[in-house]
């Protein structure tokens, strides 16, 4: 019994339901709290853990909380994070963190996020832990010299995703954003697919210290998004609905993106033997989010959004 390692999964919706499943497939057997105010959401949770396993495996669901937790999986939407990061310091002491992206809607929150959170944490950005997108990195990064990366197509999700993409670039190429423009974005943000957060088309540019440029395009006639990178030896192609990159020289890499459910698991378990992992920490993508955030509150402010809040998530 006291060999289990208690783990505080936060927040029950979609996302982190997937989280739960992806715990059953975690070497080291868990104790797991599920912390969230929505009891249907919570049964529908333990529904899927069943489905992927869960009651036959070595992990089990707590009855109640614990007032220490070797790790906590923060997987509320954006505007809830801040609070419930909060009230867990509040009730329990936590070692480590897996916190779910974007960190805040505002610097505010993300002020009290950093200030709260003062063990090892690291940030959900999937790409970095899908296998597939470990290996186009290590073929872009091989590759001296800054990168022009464009990604283009449909309905998106320009504002949710630009934090993952803008990662993902820092991760390619080992530099930092610095300018973010956004006068390319259209003026009318609309509804995004989850109702209450908002979205836009149009272009975002990012430019990093080193020189690389990351261009987002979003525009609703276009299909599923492509993302390609331009580097000294030839442009590389993603395309991640396929599952296909193409290099410089036409030879290609099949792979896929991971789901949530396959993921977890492992990143759970590497943190907890190893005391890290394949994602980038709070710090760096606090620091991130610190350039990008304020150019996107911004423009959303001007365009009729809320004050100082970036209604994404």
């Amino acid at each position: 019994e006291n060999s289990l390692e208690k783990v505080a999964l936060v927040g029950l919706g979609n996302l982190g339901s997937r989280h739960l499943q992806g715990l059953v497939h975690c070497q080291r057997p868990l104790e797991i709290s599920l912390l969230d105010p929505s009891e249907a959401a919570v049964n529908v949770a333990v529904e899927r853990w069943g489905e992927a396993g869960g009651n036959d495996s070595p992990h089990r669901i707590a009855d109640g909380t614990a007032d220490r937790y070797d790790i906590a999986i923060i997987a509320t939407t954006a505007d809830h994070r801040a609070k419930a990061i909060a009230s867990l310091i509040d009730n329990a002491s936590v070692a480590q963190w897996l916190v779910e992206k974007p960190l805040a809607q505002s610097l505010a929150d993300l002020d009290a996020i950093e200030a709260s959170i003062q063990q090892k944490a690291w940030v959900n950005l999937v790409r970095r832990a899908i296998p597939w997108h470990q290996e186009i990195a290590a073929d872009i990064r091989a590759v001296a010299g800054p990168k022009q990366v464009v990604i283009k197509g449909g309905a998106w999700g320009l504002a949710g995703n630009a934090l993952h993409f803008s990662d993902m670039v820092r991760w390619w190429t080992g530099s930092e954003l610095e300018n973010v423009e956004t006068s390319g974005l259209d003026g009318g943000w609309h509804e995004s697919k989850r109702p209450g957060y908002s979205e836009v088309f149009g272009t975002l540019d990012l430019t990093y210290a080193d020189g690389s440029t990351l261009r987002l395009i979003s525009d609703p006639e276009l299909g599923p998004h492509s993302i390609r990178v331009e580097t000294q030896d030839g442009s590389f192609r993603v395309e991640e609905k396929q599952g296909v990159l193409t290099r410089p020289e036409g030879t290609t890499l099949d792979g896929r993106m991971a789901f949530q459910s396959e993921l977890t698991g492992g990143v759970v378990g590497a943190i907890l033997d190893q005391g890290t992992c394949a994602l980038p920490t709070l710090p760096e993508i606090a620091a991130l989010e610190r350039t990008l955030l304020p150019a996107m509150i911004a423009h959303r402010e001007a365009h009729g959004g809320p004050v100082g809040r970036l209604d994404v998530t």
